[in-house]
């Protein structure tokens, strides 16, 4: 399908839509538009489908047309077409599904993905914590237990200091006997 382009009045034409709604539908934001080079806006094909498309069908030639009005008789020929058209709209809507579905799968999978590594750092996190408070404790009783040593050396050298003391006071006849 090629890429056409309309202007106001042909959108005016073939929706029957007055100027100003479509004008207020550009400015709300709803249509959007292109501004040429003279300062005409001109609107795409496919932004008048997405719009107005129970207004709008494609001909065989990739043309927007007006869909005929309920009054109007419709031939064999544009019902075909209408036919075709709903096939291609239902064709193109079950693609953009299929689309949606793998990018929500894709989102739901990297998702779980970032779970699962949360859920490593914690558990890792935890650990750590765990060992460092098991060290922790266990530095503690050893630093316990070297003091309890040092306390009883400190306890024989004082020992040892009296007895040396009471030695050199000894007199000579002391010593010998």
């Amino acid at each position: 399908m090629e890429q056409t382009k309309y202007s106001i009045s042909a959108v005016h034409r073939m929706t029957k839509k007055a100027r100003s709604t479509i004008t207020k539908h550009i400015k709300e934001g709803k249509l959007s538009c292109t501004v040429e080079d003279d300062g005409k806006k001109m609107i795409d094909a496919s932004e008048l489908v997405r719009v107005y498309g129970d207004l709008l069908e494609l001909d065989s030639d990739g043309k927007l047309k007006p869909i005929a009005s309920k009054n109007e008789k419709l031939s064999p020929a544009t019902t075909a077409s209408a036919g075709d058209h709903s096939e291609k709209l239902l064709d193109v809507m079950k693609l953009e599904r299929e689309r949606e579905r793998k990018q929500l799968e894709t989102t739901i999978e990297h998702l779980r993905s970032d779970l699962e590594k949360s859920q490593q750092r914690e558990s890792r996190a935890t650990q750590l914590l765990e060992y460092q408070t098991k060290e922790s404790d266990r530095g503690s009783k050893q630093m316990s237990e070297i003091e309890e040593k040092i306390a009883k050396q400190g306890a024989e050298m004082e020992k040892y200091k009296k007895l040396l003391i009471k030695e050199r006071n000894k007199t000579l006849w002391q010593k010998m006997f």
